[in-house]
């Protein structure tokens, strides 16, 4: 299990959060992360890459356009549903991208 560290700057910060459907969003992100569920973090990373360049190359943060990541990825990873006793059903298996056994 990956353990998952809080810093009071980042507790302040989501405690003041206004937005409680974005809150919650970001702790059950934070939940899946401490199971183990990193997700796919690869095209997140890689337009951070960009955004770094051009802003290294003179372009201002304010003109950087918003990105969507362009690839969504449904992956299942059985050995900790099984940790957690959690049956995933052979129709949800086959629709997975990836399943780590």
């Amino acid at each position: 299990m990956t353990e998952v560290r809080q810093t009071e700057v980042f507790a302040a910060w989501l405690k003041g959060l206004r937005d409680r459907r974005a809150r919650d969003r970001i702790l059950a992100r934070i939940d899946r992360l401490s199971l183990g569920n990193a997700g796919d973090v690869g095209p997140v990373g890689e337009a951070g890459a960009r955004f770094v360049d051009s802003i290294l190359r003179g372009t201002a943060p304010a003109d950087l356009p918003v990105e969507e990541v362009p690839k969504i990825q449904f992956a299942i990873n059985l050995a900790r549903a099984r940790e957690l006793g959690i049956v995933v059903p052979p129709d949800v298996i086959t629709r997975a991208d990836v399943v780590y056994p």
